[in-house]
């Protein structure tokens, strides 16, 4: 069931121009941008003609007032692949389109203020015929880590190679217990290799001649974040998001703390120049409490379950998490897409670097619509990945979830189930209401006043 919205405001909400960037690897601790997931799981089998498709789009993907947009594996991988499974670094032409269809997308999307980011796959690779085969560049099987599958699989043309050829194998990482994620279905690669880690930056050298501004590191749980560092460092991007361990949050942590461009700093600096991190941990909880029909439950994620709750050490992990509703590899089943406007009023109000994902918009006008106005409330209030935010306890004790976050011009008030006899602003002594946003089950606020104990 499409959820109906309502737009009462109080005030202009005239808006120019995308919200504050930063120009670190990071998200800043005050970013203010949005990210798009600008791709579904299909995208690769549309003809060769998705780069097309998705140009004709920019004007509308820049209305919805996001900033980032993550793009799909660039690197060639074969015919109908999705990507992740990169043949040739050297080689742009893909399943999505060619090169220059490629260059032009991403021409346009900068001229209308937005930031493409590269889906970048550096944890694996995939052979050209066979296991091993890498061409374009040429890797030998020293470029493998040696306790890869290739070298035992009676399938492959490495098998049984002297250990002496193989690739040495970084697994021992200080916040992953058992070491870095060994993966399965390609090979795993060697990153202490000279020549990888030379070709893998041309490589990203290459995307930013292209037209990229940015990373979105596939798989980052299999090899040290300190490579992310590195190559951040090198590349100096204007974002950086890494997928991690989906439900380790210890290891998210550990891993941010790893990708420092200053790791020499501590505290907050050196949070500042690490790259940001899906907060699986916060999509999850937001999920099962909404499907169970136990909004309250959010509650949760204030308490340290979620990235964006997360205090460990008094440090705002949540500066570095980017909250989504879903992405390509996790969407929500049919029968529950009537709660995707809740989900969003959730993770647009809240800190952190939310994230919308493109078919939602795609197939559902209205949620397109009630994304769009969120966003704008956002900018309004100032809300940043890291604003402090206070969840409200009235509200938890009335069975639905309500929060109050500061922003830097305004205060976002937001209920998640019920309606306004559960929770409102005025429950926890909000007057100054300025601008609000409502659908079933849901409502957002702009208010001014300090925060305020619910």
């Amino acid at each position: 069931m499409k959820a109906a919205l309502a737009l009462a405001v109080l005030l202009p909400l005239a808006l120019t121009g995308s919200g504050p960037g930063a120009t670190g690897p990071g998200t800043g601790l005050e970013d203010g941008r949005v990210l798009l997931q600008a791709f579904g799981a299909d995208a690769h089998r549309r003809g060769g003609h998705w780069y097309r498709e998705l140009n004709r789009q920019v004007p509308q993907l820049a209305a919805l007032g996001v900033d980032l947009v993550w793009l799909p594996p660039p690197a060639y991988a074969g015919s109908n692949s999705a990507g992740y499974n990169p043949k040739q670094y050297g080689r742009l032409d893909n399943s999505y389109g060619s090169v220059g269809e490629q260059r032009q997308l991403l021409q346009n999307l900068r001229r209308h203020g937005l930031i493409p980011l590269a889906d970048v796959v550096i944890n694996h690779r995939d052979g050209t015929h066979g296991w091993g085969d890498f061409v374009n560049p040429r890797w030998g099987p020293e470029a493998i880590c040696a306790d890869d599958e290739a070298f035992s699989n009676p399938a492959s043309e490495l098998r049984g190679l002297p250990r002496a050829r193989r690739g040495a194998c970084e697994v021992a990482v200080p916040y992953r217990a058992g070491g870095t994620y060994a993966y399965p279905a390609y090979r795993d690669l060697n990153l202490d290799h000279p020549q990888v880690q030379r070709d893998i930056l041309r490589y990203l050298q290459r995307l930013q001649a292209l037209g990229y501004e940015g990373w979105r590191y596939d798989m980052a749980h299999g090899y040290d974040g300190r490579w992310v560092g590195r190559f951040n460092r090198a590349t100096r991007p204007r974002f950086s998001v890494g997928e991690t361990d989906w439900g380790r949050q210890g290891e998210m942590r550990g891993w941010i703390w790893a990708t420092a461009t200053t790791p020499e700093a501590g505290g907050r600096e050196h949070l500042r120049s690490s790259s940001a991190a899906f907060d699986m941990p916060t999509l999850f909880q937001l999920r099962q409490a909404l499907v169970a029909g136990r909004p309250q439950d959010l509650s949760a994620i204030a308490d340290g379950h979620g990235l964006i709750g997360d205090a460990t050490d008094g440090l705002p992990w949540r500066s570095r998490a980017v909250t989504a509703v879903a992405n390509h590899d996790t969407d929500w089943p049919s029968n529950a897409e009537g709660l995707l406007p809740q989900a969003y009023a959730l993770v647009l109000s809240h800190p952190g670097i939310p994230s919308v994902y493109l078919p939602h918009v795609q197939r559902d006008p209205q949620l397109r619509q009630t994304i769009t106005t969120l966003i704008r409330l956002r900018r309004l209030a100032g809300v940043t990945a890291g604003s402090r935010w206070f969840p409200q306890r009235n509200a938890r004790q009335a069975g639905v979830y309500g929060a109050a976050i500061e922003g830097r011009r305004g205060m976002l008030l937001v209920r998640i189930g019920g309606d306004d006899s559960h929770w409102q602003p005025r429950a926890s002594g909000y007057r100054q209401i300025l601008a609000s946003a409502r659908g079933h089950g849901w409502a957002v606020w702009l208010a001014q006043g300090p925060p305020q104990p619910g």
